[in-house]
């Protein structure tokens, strides 16, 4: 999995299927909070994409650039 920010990677970790089935049918997936009773996210996200597949690094930066 990788997670960009106005275009640049931030972060990336190995993906691996039993990671997201161990939480179970029940889980909530929440943007901007978790499932615990953290505080939300105190800021602004403007856009957000969700793929199911994975984009090459080059057509992210273009995706970011074109939104600008």
């Amino acid at each position: 999995m990788k997670l960009y920010v106005n275009g640049e990677l931030r972060k990336s970790d190995p993906y691996n299927i039993q990671s997201v089935s161990d939480w179970g049918s029940e889980q909530n997936w929440y943007i901007g909070r978790s499932n615990w009773d953290d505080l939300y996210f105190h800021g602004v996200i403007d856009e957000f994409y969700l793929y199911d597949r994975v984009l090459p690094e080059a057509e992210v930066k273009a995706l970011y650039e074109s939104t600008r």
